[in-house]
């Protein structure tokens, strides 16, 4: 889709800078322990937009990704 691409970052930097980003990312695995971060992450996410302090909501989170996983 490479000319999609350049037809739409011609006329758009947004998007351009966006798919800049991710020339170098990585896809994520396929794997049960991804799965088990996106609930909690979501969670957090909505739970910060609704005003919960970033940085304790975010420290809680990982620590409960990490015990469902066994990291």
């Amino acid at each position: 889709m490479k000319a999609v691409y350049e037809q739409v970052a011609a006329s758009d930097p947004d998007i351009k800078a966006f798919i800049e980003a991710g020339q170098n990312g990585q896809i994520m695995p396929s794997i049960t322990a991804m799965a088990l971060t996106f609930d909690p992450w979501g969670k957090a996410d909505a739970a910060i937009i609704g005003g919960a302090d970033p940085t304790s909501t975010m420290t809680d989170t990982a620590a409960a990704i990490q015990a469902q996983i066994g990291g």
